[in-house]
């Protein structure tokens, strides 16, 4: 076997040439040019996202609008749920025993309990926010004029009416 002394590889060097250069403020020129909009020789100017990028066709659609605004409306109890799991499970061993400490071994069972009361229940709140964003838009072009409370609760009934059925029980 051949022995090799000390480290003969030379070790890898990138090199910045002039045409890395001017090809990455190209790219990057371009970029901006494309999501901002404007670009000045002196730097780039905010002045509004360019519309035509993110134009789609179907934004206009009442039920994507009314799933974005539903999904929207969902925001809150999320993040009280959310604010739940992280008081409860938060890594840290000296503030797990602070709590154990200050409030007993079980401090975390109200936080449990918002926890699975926003988290368990996410799919009826789904379909609670969606279909009153959906009533609400309907309404607002007005193509129906029915309430949007009894919407979301009908929607409601017949969603836990289809949660228990199964393909073999028909």
């Amino acid at each position: 076997m051949r022995e090799v002394a000390g480290n003969c590889r030379r070790p890898f060097r990138f090199q910045v040439t002039k045409d890395a250069i001017y090809l990455y403020s190209l790219f990057w020129y371009n970029f901006f040019k494309l999501f901002i909009g404007k670009v000045n020789a002196n730097g780039i100017e905010i002045k509004l996202v360019n519309k035509r990028f993110f134009k789609f066709p179907f934004e206009n659609n009442i039920i994507l609008v009314s799933v974005r605004k539903g999904m929207t409306l969902m925001i809150p109890p999320l993040l009280v749920g959310s604010f739940a799991l992280i008081v409860l499970s938060f890594p840290v061993p000296v503030y797990q025993r602070f709590m154990v400490t200050l409030f007993g071994s079980q401090w975390g069972n109200v936080f449990q309990f918002v926890r699975d009361g926003t988290f368990n229940i996410m799919s009826l709140i789904m379909v609670l926010c969606i279909s009153y964003s959906y009533a609400y838009e309907a309404k607002g072009l007005e193509k129906s004029t029915v309430n949007p409370f009894i919407v979301s609760v009908t929607s409601l009934c017949s969603f836990i009416a289809l949660i228990g059925m199964e393909f073999l029980s028909y």
